[in-house]
């Protein structure tokens, strides 16, 4: 039987504006059709893939993927990762200098954490140094990347560091969560207020594998207790 074309091989032929330089990072939404993709130069892109369907406006359904936001940072290190919240509500960006977070609206992309952004959550965000990978679970309540300290987990909501977990002697490559998080949408603004639809309660898994072949996995509770399920082996 003939195989339909995946939306990203549809994304990269369509016409479309293009990145100042090329694109270094990208990731899809797990619940709407919207990309995001990221230049060296710092250019954000989020891109609708569903004709329509995911568009953050109002505007007529196409049938070739179309731009839904754009936004950029400033000078600075180039991006190492991106990951669109399951809903497409929050987009993550990690470099060097941290974890950058933004809210994605029709009017482009806000930053709610991180970078130039104040208030303990953004300096959390910024204290991720060396950031990488990063990837939110799978209810959007918490975002988990890899940094020079270790693995990092944030609260998507309240902005803070949840969880600091020191999973391997060699660099992580790879991190992803699995089932679990009490079901439903906890994604919530990221604006640092601790409201919204984000909240404790219930538990997750994260799995991490590391460059020295060590895997692991990790149960996280929102109380912040944190226990090693399977220990890194190689």
């Amino acid at each position: 039987p003939s195989l339909s074309r995946p939306p990203l091989l549809s994304f990269r032929l369509a016409s479309a504006p293009a990145h100042a330089s090329g694109v270094v990072a990208c990731c899809v939404a797990a619940s709407r059709p919207l990309a995001a993709t990221a230049d060296a130069c710092g250019g954000l892109r989020v891109w609708d893939l569903g004709g329509g369907g995911g568009s953050l406006s109002s505007s007529p359904s196409s049938s070739s993927p179309a731009l839904a936001a754009a936004g950029a940072l400033p000078p600075g290190p180039p991006p190492t990762g991106l990951a669109l919240s399951p809903c497409g509500l929050l987009l993550a960006l990690t470099s060097a200098d941290g974890v950058s977070l933004f809210s994605v609206c029709v009017d482009g992309l806000l930053l709610v954490g991180g970078g130039s952004g104040s208030g303990s959550g953004s300096c959390a965000l910024r204290a991720a140094r060396q950031a990488r990978a990063p990837q939110f679970s799978r209810d959007g309540g918490a975002l988990a990347c890899a940094a020079a300290g270790g693995i990092v987990v944030f609260d998507s909501v309240s902005l803070r560091r949840t969880a600091l977990l020191p999973a391997h002697a060699g660099r992580c490559v790879a991190l992803a969560w699995g089932r679990g998080g009490g079901g439903g949408n906890r994604e919530g603004s990221g604006n640092g207020s601790g409201s919204g639809n984000g909240g404790n309660g219930g538990g997750r898994e994260l799995f991490t594998a590391g460059s020295d072949g060590a895997l692991a996995r990790w149960s996280l509770a929102f109380s912040s207790e944190t226990s090693l399920l399977s220990s890194p082996s190689p």
